[in-house]
């Protein structure tokens, strides 16, 4: 079995951040916190004086115990620690982390103890204002984490990727890349935007961006989130999650989403990409879409993040609308170990519907979230196969279209071969071309 994709491309990663993703420290392998004592540190795991990890992931703990700032001070209280979670909207911290933040239990997100102290534990949006107070790295660093990045895609199989986590000082860097032609990668960006009132000054950012003619480089538009994940029972659902505590978290109300289309409508080169994930939250944002359209308004377009569940209703109401949807068959493999225990059974009917996003008539691309999840062309594969396997409907087109990029225009002579190991039926990456010339 040899294919070959044309234009292969991620439809959802975050650029920067799967680049440093070699020289963070590796939290995945924690089974428990009594695992923290088999951590080796190094100074490059720290931001200034905080000691910085991600991938913790206590799904996979037996009896799956959220851990506390009393588990990490048993390990290290000298210096403050931020430990970020598997699904980057949570995190566990020290009490010295908490000290120098000033958390207090009656902050939204901030997790408490039984005597009403902060447990160490934060979900939501409090966790991206509390990595922005961390030292930000150098500009020579970011563009060593770009350049690490774009060969991490180059090595996956990908010679186009949309990235959902740019800022001013990235496209910066980016741009310093493709004037000294390292840029093996066509770029699509986003730039996060935390909090309404910052729009404004994010769209400055942003409409500089889209001003610039680049060959490699497209500033695409703004990307803000509706809800949360399922690993840390934060996408908003319909109903509550299995352990009865909680639907979900809201981040913004339909009024403001309302106010981010309108805002941006008035910018032609600019979209708007929605980080919605539970099916609450995909009902409020596809039916908010439709009352601008039956309203009459003018809609930017629309990028749907995720959507790992969806109910039938709301994918017939996408029709017409001026959406594309970005799924990541990755996270089925990943997740399917403990979303059952995490979602009712109700739920677990609608997971990972592309079948039905397609029937909508919408476009659908598929992409990993690296480095959430490993970005690998070969890896996506094998999960959307393991998902039919388990039942859930496959799209009606071959699986490479959704990870191509629609433009071929973009940067052409791109395309990727996967060829078959002689031992088994595993997919690998045998050759990468990036206009016309060979990366891998």
């Amino acid at each position: 079995m040899v294919n070959k994709i044309i234009n292969p491309f991620d439809s959802h990663v975050h650029w920067a951040a799967t680049g440093m993703a070699s020289i963070v420290l590796d939290l995945s392998s924690l089974s428990s916190v009594h695992d923290l004592k088999k951590l080796r540190i190094s100074a490059s795991h720290f931001r200034g004086n905080w000691l910085y990890g991600e991938g913790w992931n206590h799904n996979y703990w037996p009896n799956k115990p959220l851990p506390s700032a009393l588990d990490l001070d048993q390990y290290h209280n000298s210096v403050p620690i931020l430990f970020l979670g598997h699904d980057g909207h949570s995190a566990w911290l020290n009490t010295k982390a908490i000290q120098l933040l000033q958390l207090k239990s009656d902050m939204k997100g901030v997790h408490s103890l039984q005597n009403g102290d902060p447990s160490g534990i934060v979900t939501g949006p409090i966790v991206s204002k509390i990595l922005d107070q961390l030292p930000s790295p150098s500009h020579d660093s970011l563009k060593d984490y770009l350049l690490n990045g774009v060969k991490t895609f180059n090595q996956a199989g990908f010679t186009h990727i949309r990235d959902l986590s740019c800022s001013e000082e990235q496209w910066s860097c980016a741009l310093e890349l493709e004037r000294e032609g390292k840029l093996s990668l066509a770029v699509s960006q986003f730039i996060e935007c935390g909090q309404l009132d910052q729009l404004d000054q994010v769209l400055n950012i942003a409409t500089k961006g889209s001003h610039h003619h680049s060959n490699n480089l497209h500033f695409a538009g703004i990307k803000i989130y509706f809800d949360g994940a399922l690993g840390s029972n934060g996408a908003l659902l319909s109903m509550p999650y299995s352990n009865g505590k909680s639907s979900g978290t809201q981040h913004i109300s339909t009024k403001e989403l309302m106010q981010y289309i309108r805002r941006i409508e008035q910018f032609p080169h600019l979209s708007l990409a929605i980080h919605a994930l539970g099916d609450q939250a995909v009902h409020q944002v596809v039916s908010t879409i439709h009352q601008l359209q039956m309203d009459g308004k003018k809609i930017p377009p629309i990028h749907i993040e995720h959507l790992q569940l969806i109910r039938l209703e709301t994918a017939k109401l996408m029709q017409g609308l001026p959406i594309t949807c970005h799924m990541q068959p990755i996270h089925y493999s990943s997740d399917l170990p403990w979303m059952k225990d995490t979602l009712p059974p109700e739920l677990m009917q609608i997971i990972f519907s592309w079948a039905e996003i397609e029937k909508s008539g919408v476009p659908l691309y598929f992409g990993s979230d690296a480095p959430i999840e490993k970005s690998s062309l070969p890896a996506s594969y094998q999960a959307y196969q393991l998902s039919i396997q388990n039942q859930i409907p496959a799209a009606k087109r071959d699986f490479f279209y959704y990870h191509s990029h629609p433009d071929l225009n973009w940067v052409p002579n791109c395309y990727t071969i996967l060829d078959q190991k002689a031992e088994s039926e595993e997919l690998y990456v045998k050759e990468v071309w990036f206009d016309g010339k060979a990366v891998i």
